[in-house]
């Protein structure tokens, strides 16, 4: 308001009396009131606010000339100044150059020069960002995956099918998906998809009968199965080697089975160099 018109005590008298006192005129008369000095409390909000029009500020001072003048052009049809437009839209706040502290979309990427984004909830959805924590205790890919094997000499009964041969030891387990203890013949699939089954039992010296090895899901569908018949004139020992690729869903299991008849008890064999494993590894 201007400073005071009129004379003070006359009933025209409006305007500001140095700066404590502001007369405005009523119906009843002049009417004085009490001039309040605005306060700065520099609250949280107000700083932020500050903060943010400071920034906008010093980006308009980083336009190019031709952005400059199409702003003026969107002022002049809100009449105001190109400033005042651009200073209108950078401070809204969704569209706008910030994201309100309640979530927005962005239209554009995100440059973070250097610096971290810091405290994310674990991730929901297929497009949610993870933290490394995360990651590194759930890891995906080749990553999921175990490998075990019996740390002893097995058993294997004659003309018995068919035997599973358990695994009471692991070299590696990533994903949780063999127990030593129980039901430590199957390796059981904690994250779905498609995975390398590898299956390797060394048999103990016989030169009677067949060895049949095989990978079977969740405890009838065989996946694979090899079949050696003892050769005339040979030692009777050999390692027996099996692999194919199992599509697994959460739950379902792979074992290993055998069999024999070469007349009585036959070993698979441990040993440090060489022993009786089985793999189920994540490709896909």
């Amino acid at each position: 308001m201007a400073r005071l018109k009129a004379p003070l005590l006359s009933f025209g008298a409006t305007g500001r009396l140095s700066r404590a006192l502001t007369v405005v005129r009523r119906l009843s008369g002049p009417a004085w009131l009490h001039r309040g000095r605005p306060s700065d409390p520099r609250t949280e909000p107000q700083l932020s606010w500050r903060t943010m029009w400071q920034l906008a500020a010093s980006l308009w001072h980083d336009l190019s000339e031709a952005e400059v003048r199409e702003w003026e052009r969107a002022g002049t049809k809100r009449g105001m100044t190109g400033f005042a437009a651009y200073m209108s839209e950078a401070l809204r706040p969704n569209p706008g150059i910030y994201l309100p502290l309640a979530g927005g979309v962005m239209t554009g990427e995100i440059d973070m020069d250097g610096h971290n984004i810091t405290d994310l909830l674990p991730p929901d959805e297929d497009l949610d960002a993870a933290t490394k924590e995360y990651v590194d205790a759930h890891p995906v890919g080749f990553t999921a995956g175990c490998r075990v094997y019996h740390n002893a000499n097995y058993g294997i009964a004659d003309a018995t099918a068919w035997v599973v041969h358990p695994f009471n030891s692991e070299e590696y387990d990533t994903d949780t998906m063999h127990d030593n203890v129980v039901n430590n013949e199957r390796i059981t699939c904690k994250t779905a998809g498609k995975y390398l089954v590898v299956f390797q039992a060394k048999w103990d010296a016989d030169l009677n009968g067949r060895r049949i090895i095989g990978i079977r899901k969740n405890g009838a569908t065989f996946q694979a199965f090899s079949e050696q018949e003892i050769p005339s004139g040979g030692t009777g020992t050999f390692n027996h080697f099996l692999l194919t690729v199992v599509s697994l869903a959460v739950t379902d299991y792979v074992e290993a089975v055998l069999f024999q008849n070469s007349g009585g008890v036959l070993n698979t064999i441990y040993n440090a160099g060489v022993n009786c494993y089985f793999i189920a590894q994540r490709i896909g």
